[in-house]
């Protein structure tokens, strides 16, 4: 079993606010096709039932399974990382019988300069906000995908991710899951043609009994180059990213 931790702003979103790109689904199609790797949403449209809704849509309808999304921590601290080994440890601890044999996170943002962000080493690939998910950045993903895993440090030793169900303080000094989220996005994404429909949240643990997951992962990051990066988060804005 192999997992992709997916973002879509900077990702499959890149000039068109809410709107997927045919050609970026469809690099990300081929990563699933040659690694048979499943979808975990890491994205803030997990946040917003409409807009996961669409992501699920758009994402089966090109042959990608969706088994599941990260929790949703607080958006205003930069934290992804932990939300995703989160999802990933709750995952494991489910007795099963497939081997987890490799994932990456893909994400436009510098996931590894944020909390717990060291434990994506090897596993990350970071796109450029206005090119998204190219053919190199998909070949990237490919050869993390089906490179063979080392192991990885317990859920005690990273920051955050306790072995127990209390969370830690994050670094600025507030509890991770107090703050409200972001507000939904103005316009509702969509793809040309595309409809909306029903979703639910699948926690880790429900997505690990349908899959009977268990296994262990590993400790580099391959950022994809880019016509210089924006200041601003043009598409963030709209889908409450940060």
């Amino acid at each position: 079993m192999r997992l992709i931790f997916l973002d879509i702003d900077g990702v499959l979103v890149t000039r068109r606010p809410c709107v997927m790109e045919e050609k970026l689904l469809q690099n990300l199609a081929r990563v699933a096709k040659e690694t048979g790797a499943k979808i975990v949403l890491s994205s803030d449209w997990r946040r917003h039932p409409e807009a996961r809704a669409e992501a699920q849509q758009v994402l089966n309808s090109m042959g990608l399974e969706l088994i599941g999304c990260t929790p949703c921590k607080s958006p205003y601290l930069a934290q992804r990382p932990t939300e995703i080994l989160e999802w990933k440890r709750d995952f494991l601890r489910t007795p099963g019988g497939e081997k987890l044999e490799n994932w990456v996170a893909i994400d436009d943002r510098e996931l590894l300069t944020e909390q717990n962000g060291r434990f994506l080493r090897g596993h990350f690939v970071q796109t450029h906000p206005l090119r998204g998910l190219t053919p190199e950045a998909a070949d990237a993903c490919i050869a993390i995908l089906k490179q063979e895993q080392k192991s990885e440090p317990t859920g005690s030793a990273m920051r955050g991710v306790p072995r127990s169900s209390s969370l830690e303080v994050d670094r600025q000094g507030g509890a991770a899951d107090e703050d409200p989220p972001p507000p939904p996005p103005r316009n509702q994404p969509r793809v040309a043609g595309a409809r909306v429909l029903a979703a639910s949240h699948i926690s880790a643990a429900q997505a690990a009994r349908a899959l009977r997951v268990h296994g262990n992962t590993a400790p580099a990051a391959v950022r994809l180059p880019g016509p210089g990066r924006p200041r601003g988060r043009s598409m963030g804005a709209i889908a409450g990213r940060r």
